[in-house]
């Protein structure tokens, strides 16, 4: 056995909560919102910005992904000539508090309203948090923090992109319909389209066909593995693979995207192979960077 060299107060079991990790260059703006208090965490280059300003990507779920999108952001844009992706500001939608995931408000915010009897339960058969605030979350997200972002970076108001995953990526989508010229990119991953039985796809489906609008991109993603339930997870949740084949996480997306470019969408549709609903994650943000802040999408000013 190798030994393990280095200080032995360092090595030394430490307090539960007393290591801390500070990112360069960012910023926590607290502001009130529709369903409590939130912490938007702000992340900018260390380079002047352009003549327009940063181009944005707002993040949903800042909370677990603001990191690993900040991380993702400085290592692509370090060498522009190579990437294709230059420099520019990441904006965290988090929640007070130390949880990765609050179900509870992330369900409230990023959920449309269902009629009755459409909901359902959650695949454990306990009942889903209250829901359908998303259209109070969404006037939160464009009147006031995108105002109270602009206060404090120079931005390129031309280049908001939005992504989410999951409930988040149901909102991307969501917004999309209800502002369909808010953002410059709808960004989701691996969309929870299942929601409501299936409410969104049906609104698409019915709504008329909108003006073109060509310089909205919309990419939609999914891991191969999200319609594969793990082995041995029907022994704890019996109801569980049944509840997923029905999401049809993949073709619902796929559809989504496919439908969408009917309409005179720019929109794409990638499925990440290996990849299941939690993995797939590090892989969406990295391609949503690449797209938020291309250099080949730069508008003449």
């Amino acid at each position: 056995m190798t030994a393990v060299s280095g200080s032995p107060a360092l090595l030394a079991p430490q307090p539960a909560g007393t290591g801390r990790v500070t990112i360069a260059a960012s910023a926590v703006l607290p502001l009130a919102g529709p369903s409590g208090p939130y912490e938007v965490l702000l992340a900018w280059p260390d380079t002047p910005p352009p003549a327009d300003g940063y181009p944005v990507l707002y993040l949903l779920d800042g909370n677990a992904d603001f990191g690993t999108a900040v991380d993702s952001m400085r290592a692509q844009s370090r060498q522009p000539a190579s990437t294709g992706v230059g420099p520019g500001v990441v904006v965290g939608l988090a929640y007070p508090g130390e949880a990765t995931i609050d179900l509870v408000r992330r369900t409230r915010d990023y959920t449309p309203e269902v009629p009755d009897g459409r909901l359902g339960l959650r695949p454990n058969g306990e009942a889903w948090p209250p829901s359908g605030g998303a259209q109070a979350f969404r006037g939160f997200l464009v009147e006031v923090v995108r105002e109270a972002v602009a206060a404090c970076l120079p931005i390129d108001r031309r280049r908001q992109a939005l992504f989410g995953h999951s409930f988040g990526g149901l909102f991307v989508l969501d917004t999309l319909l209800e502002m369909p010229g808010a953002f410059s990119a709808y960004i989701a991953s691996s969309p929870s389209l299942w929601w409501g039985e299936n409410l969104l796809p049906e609104r698409l489906a019915a709504r008329a066909r909108p003006d073109p609008l060509p310089r909205v991109h919309v990419r939609i993603s999914a891991g191969s593995l999200e319609e594969t339930p793990r082995p041995g997870i029907a022994e704890r949740l019996p109801a569980y693979p049944l509840w997923l084949r029905r999401n049809r996480m993949i073709a619902n997306a796929e559809a989504f995207a496919a439908r969408l470019r009917t309409d005179g969408f720019d929109a794409g549709f990638h499925l990440f192979g290996g990849e299941n609903h939690g993995s797939v994650v590090p892989a969406a943000l990295s391609r949503a960077l690449a797209l938020a802040f291309s250099l080949d999408l730069r508008e003449p000013s």
